[in-house]
């Protein structure tokens, strides 16, 4: 019918729509950007990409003091906001419909069947193509992203050495957490740091991958008293 018709076109929005992982950098970065336009009348604030631009090296490194507990508060107040905007947008949800009702009245039948026609073939398109990206990816690509990501994160704590420093897994503990005091925390399988390769099946290595995007495991700068207590521990276990 045609009112069920209208339904699923106001459906069809919120039928694919998802959300990126909640990012702390991201959460940092629109922090400072507001804190540099506070006190500007609109038209003669920073832009955001501008602001990052001409920041950038500063941002990463005021970012990458933060501790843990600080990018998991910034965390949450992106995802309180989400929430908020979504309870808002369901809030007006009547208008939204009395506008699309408004709107199929004031069409003569001949030109309803014709929109109706164009709008159902997108919806449906629009289905199949979330069927096909919502395809499990292949294994060796999870682990690939994975490991682009743990890479990533890396640099940007040490985006003041001079050379790319890369992640090495073997010699993880000696060659990253001792040299330059970094850890990533939070590990979420069980056994130590390893390539993302050697983790296991793939629910293991899409766990890891879920981690990483969402935060919960991440690269954070070990204070020195740490520094020595991992060193130490590394000492006694290959003794």
């Amino acid at each position: 019918s045609l009112k069920w018709t209208c339904s699923q076109l106001f459906l069809k929005s919120r039928m694919l729509r998802q959300h990126r992982s909640v990012n702390s950098w991201n959460a940092f970065v629109r922090v400072k950007h507001m804190e540099a336009n506070e006190g500007h009348e609109k038209g003669d604030r920073i832009k955001l990409t501008k602001f990052i631009a001409e920041n950038r090296d500063q941002l990463i490194h005021e970012h990458s003091r933060l501790t843990l507990a600080e990018k998991r508060a910034l965390n949450a107040k992106v995802v309180e906001a989400r929430q908020q905007k979504s309870h808002a947008a369901r809030a007006n949800s009547k208008a939204t419909r009395h506008d699309m009702n408004t709107t199929f009245a004031s069409m003569d039948l001949v030109s309803v069947n014709v929109f109706l026609g164009f709008m159902i073939h997108d919806l449906i398109f629009d289905v199949d193509q979330h069927t096909i990206t919502t395809c499990p990816c292949p294994l060796n690509k999870l682990v690939s992203d994975c490991r682009t990501l743990i890479q990533e994160e890396l640099g940007k704590l040490l985006h003041n050495i001079k050379g790319k420093v890369n992640m090495n897994y073997t010699n993880y503990e000696r060659n990253i957490v001792e040299h330059y005091g970094l850890a990533l925390v939070n590990w979420p399988l069980s056994g130590h740091v390893r390539n993302p390769s050697k983790v296991g099946r793939r629910a293991q290595v899409q766990s890891l991958l879920d981690a990483l995007k969402s935060r919960s495991c991440e690269w954070v700068r070990l204070m020195d008293e740490e520094r020595v207590t991992r060193m130490k521990d590394n000492r006694e276990r290959h003794a």
